[in-house]
């Protein structure tokens, strides 16, 4: 079925809606775009921009009327899936997964709740409202103190005693929507991002990464660690098929997910790998890139194609995808200290490099940097595939070379990268 002359809304006009943007062009989509900010860059090349919020959903339902919208685009931000949701159902329009599962899924609580009755493990976790001073001496610290439902790591810090334990609590109910927050153990291990499609109710692992992280530390409370580096395939795979692959299949069932794709994030530790976190969503961090780099099935397009009333293909996943990627592949993500950003150099002499695959830039010349320990600290996702790990980790050290950022000052903003031996580790 072709797709020319229909029209998608996209919801969000940040760099990553871009992507989305061309390849509904390519598909011959008339693509209108919304977002509250006039100045997001996704706006530049929608073929009509509009600044109505993308969680007003009474005002989105009279645009989508008034413009013939045929089907919606959620894209990869927490706060717009259940207006998108209930959107799509005051039009009659397709959506892979109804409002009550986007909350169950973006609920930290819920999703652990939901992860542990499908037998997955997760990370152990406290009701933080019931934590008195006696019980918080007796709790395994650090702890991990972090909103239940914001995304983008905001709110979240590292607590290393009982006297920091309500700091850290009121900083993560300041940013939750419904002032509520988890304490959950900080396990010590290596971190794992899984990536999975959903088609016709099975699911299937797209690609799985080890993600390196920079710690961040401010006023003796530790910032949530923000990646640098995310390595495919991960080393765990095995570990996954083994402790895990049962129960998300089980997850999925329970929550009732026919089509789609969604993200988990995890720790290995002790030869273990624990849960935390759940987004039913396309990636923020646009794993679609590589995998349809290497795997050649593209997850972006699938979620057009739905939106707009086909079925979520045309590739059958449980045929072509592989997550242990035929080829090594990363994305570099250079992360920033606060500051005003003066000069950006290197980016284009990156995607110059042999085994540069693509990129999704964030931040420009003039953009201000705020506080550390969250994603808003990002310059770029910079995506790579090699023949070799060897040619890879060579890559890796040019763009590192490569990329300046220099403050109003003069200063570095970059903060300090990750050791080329952790990364040939992850590799080996």
């Amino acid at each position: 079925m072709s797709l020319c002359g229909k029209t998608l809304l996209v919801l969000g006009g940040y760099p990553l809606m871009e992507k989305v943007i061309e390849k509904a062009h390519e598909l011959g989509v008339r693509v209108l775009c919304t977002d509250w900010n006039n100045d997001a860059p996704a706006k530049a090349i929608a073929d009509n921009s509009f600044s109505v919020s993308t969680t007003d959903v009474d005002a989105l339902e009279e645009l989508c009327r008034r413009e013939g919208v045929d089907g919606v685009f959620p894209g990869a931000v927490d706060v717009n899936l259940v207006p998108a949701a209930k959107l799509c159902d005051r039009l009659g329009l397709p959506c892979y997964a109804t409002a009550e599962q986007f909350a169950r899924t973006l609920d930290k609580l819920s999703f652990k709740e939901a992860a542990a009755a499908a037998g997955m493990p997760v990370a152990r976790s406290w009701d933080a409202d019931s934590i008195g001073d006696e019980e918080a001496a007796a709790l395994p610290f650090p702890l991990i103190v972090k909103p239940s439902d914001s995304y983008s790591s905001r709110g979240i810090s590292i607590c290393d005693k009982p006297e920091q334990l309500s700091a850290c609590v009121a900083k993560a109910k300041k940013v939750s929507p419904t002032g509520q927050c988890i304490v959950e153990e900080f396990l010590e291990g290596d971190d794992v991002y899984l990536y999975f499609t959903v088609q016709d109710g099975c699911v299937s692992l797209s690609a799985m990464a080890d993600r390196l992280t920079q710690p961040q530390d401010s006023d003796g409370i530790g910032m949530a660690p923000q990646p640098q580096l995310y390595l495919f395939p991960s080393r765990y795979l095995d570990l996954y098929e083994k402790q895990a692959s049962d129960g998300v299949q089980r997850l999925a069932d329970c929550l009732g997910l026919r089509q789609g794709s969604f993200m988990i994030q995890g720790i290995v530790s002790h030869g273990r790998i624990s849960f935390f976190e759940m987004g039913l969503r396309m990636t923020g961090g646009a794993g679609f890139i590589l995998i349809r780099h290497v795997n050649q099935i593209d997850q972006c397009e699938m979620h057009i194609r739905f939106a707009l009333g086909e079925p979520f293909g045309p590739w059958d996943v449980r045929k072509l995808d592989d997550a242990r990627f035929c080829a090594p592949s990363c994305v570099l993500v250079p992360l920033l200290q606060p500051g005003t950003i003066a000069s950006i150099e290197g980016l284009q002499a990156v995607a110059d490099l042999p085994s540069f695959v693509d990129s999704v830039v964030y931040l420009a010349e003039g953009d201000a940097v705020g506080g550390v320990g969250t994603l808003d600290q990002a310059l770029a996702r910079l995506y790579f595939c090699a023949d070799s790990a060897e040619d890879l980790l060579a890559d890796l050290q040019r763009a590192k070379s490569l990329i300046r950022v220099r403050d109003s000052l003069g200063q570095d903003m970059l903060t300090p990268w990750f050791s080329d031996e952790e990364a040939a580790r992850c590799l080996a």
